[in-house]
């Protein structure tokens, strides 16, 4: 597994998350978004440490 970008440049999670969604429904991995979800919002909410 190479660095999770998609496109030219290093984005946010939410637009990483939106771009991943777009390319696996075009690929039909639902598998591959929900784990893609799961990853995004596990670190989103360690990072925010509430």
């Amino acid at each position: 597994g190479g660095p999770v970008i998609w496109g030219k440049e290093a984005r946010t999670p939410a637009a990483l998350l939106r771009e991943g969604v777009r390319w696996c429904l075009q690929q039909q991995c639902e598998q591959t978004v929900r784990i893609l979800h799961a990853k995004v919002a596990q670190k989103s909410y360690g990072n925010e440490k509430r």
